[in-house]
């Protein structure tokens, strides 16, 4: 089975906006370094135009940090990471594998061993 891969740009965004403000930079400043407007950076730190991955690699370059610190998990979100996966598994699944999948949800649920 293939590996799992989600992209969160909600949590991009956020963590676009943190390395900038924690380096004291102005969206301004980050425009004109990425050749990209003010509104563009804007709308990127606020999750409504998705990301692309060679813009990634260049944010992490301005930013001097590695491509993964924008993409891995929040440990408190792992939870919402994991709602987000299922819930896009069965969006992909037939009506015959979603049920499926809820019996076996349904049987995970109800067995009480200790996880």
């Amino acid at each position: 089975m293939e590996s799992l891969k989600i992209v969160d740009y909600t949590l991009i965004a956020k963590r676009l906006k943190e390395m900038r403000t924690s380096r004291h930079l102005r969206q301004k400043d980050v425009a004109e370094v990425m050749k990209m407007t003010e509104n563009y950076i804007s709308r990127l730190e606020s999750g409504t135009v998705p990301i692309l991955l060679e813009n990634l690699y260049a944010f992490a370059s301005i930013y001097h940090c590695s491509v993964i610190d924008f993409l891995r998990p929040e440990e408190e979100n792992t939870d919402d990471y994991l709602l987000a996966a299922i819930n896009q598994l069965a969006e992909q699944a037939s009506s015959k594998q979603r049920e499926q999948i809820l019996k076996i949800m349904q049987v995970l649920l109800d067995d009480n061993t200790p996880q």
